[in-house]
């Protein structure tokens, strides 16, 4: 390190994860310059997560590694944990779920070691993500209740709600509606006390889904647009995707084919926006079920190459029921 060298001004709001990618990156060259191994490793992971954030996957990924080499040549086992657990969340978001495995059975043992409950209960929860992923719902509850008392003990309450939220959405996979609402309403309280817009949205929306499931359209409507702009204040694209979807749904259960095309093209053009093949392949699917002839046969094209891209063979063998 050079001499005289401080950290500049910033250099903490980067490291508490409130500095935008700009300064950050600024931030970054400076401790690269000065030699400061420990400020850029922090900089660069935190460039990586706000790229995640942003839907910039290739970005997101480029910044974890550059902190990983750094946080490894420092011999920071905790941030070399933090950034694969980065690695991961950037995977899932993907829908790279092997990769996304990986990644988190490499990260967990290491928050195990170094005493992270929170990190430790973030690894399990996204274990239990990929299993609901898959309709793996006895594997998905059992890493959500592992998870919850990491949550609880670290007095991590966003953490804590979200592992609720999940809890509420498997219930609601096995079409356990009461229980669902029940506890999709204790996270929605948990959001609101730490002031989680984001969290809200996601209830909002999963109130949605309930009442949808249970064909109460109007209430499911309320419920969608109650969630579609919390989702556009925090800039969460995927989320209005899925609101929209939503919105398309309730059109096609009231026999409206001409607005669920609508809104259903919608969505598509905010899934394909964030490269989601999962969701992308669901869309086109959609549109196949309401599609004849040339356009029918397009649609299911484009959804096996979706699917196909992701190793979701569970998913093409549906294409086979649209002939």
């Amino acid at each position: 390190m050079t001499g005289g060298y401080q950290k500049p001004r910033g250099w903490l709001l980067a490291l508490s994860g409130l500095g935008a990618p700009g300064p950050i990156r600024a931030l970054a060259d400076v401790c690269h310059i000065a030699g400061d191994a420990t400020g850029e490793a922090l900089c660069r992971y935190r460039i990586g997560r706000v790229a995640m954030y942003r839907f910039e996957y290739g970005e997101a990924n480029i910044a974890h590694q550059q902190a990983l080499a750094l946080f490894r040549q420092i011999g920071s086992v905790g941030g070399e944990a933090s950034c694969m657990k980065g690695l991961g969340d950037v995977a899932l978001r993907r829908s790279q779920y092997k990769a996304a495995r990986e990644a988190y059975e490499l990260a967990l043992p290491i928050f195990r070691l170094v005493g992270n409950e929170a990190g430790e209960a973030n690894c399990i929860r996204s274990l239990g993500d990929i299993a609901m992923a898959h309709s793996q719902y006895d594997e998905a509850r059992a890493a959500y209740v592992q998870a919850l008392p990491l949550y609880r003990r670290s007095r991590e309450i966003r953490g804590e709600a979200g592992c609720i939220q999940r809890l509420g959405n498997e219930a609601l996979a096995r079409s356990q509606f009461e229980p669902a609402r029940d506890l999709y309403a204790e996270a929605l309280r948990l959001y609101q006390e730490v002031g989680d817009v984001l969290g809200r949205a996601n209830c909002n929306m999963s109130f949605g889904d309930i009442a949808l499931r249970l064909s109460q359209h109007d209430a499911a409507r309320a419920a969608y647009e109650q969630a579609l702009p919390l989702y556009r204040q925090v800039g969460d694209v995927l989320g209005e995707a899925n609101c929209i979807r939503g919105l398309g749904d309730i059109a096609r259960g009231q026999g409206d084919a001409a607005a669920a095309r609508t809104d259903y093209a919608a969505a598509m053009a905010l899934y394909e926006r964030v490269a989601e093949p999962y969701r992308i392949g669901g869309m086109h699917f959609r549109l196949a079920e309401l599609a004849d002839g040339d356009d029918r046969a397009a649609h299911v094209a484009a959804a096996r190459e979706a699917w196909t891209s992701i190793d979701r063979q569970d998913l093409v063998a549906r294409l086979d029921e649209l002939g």
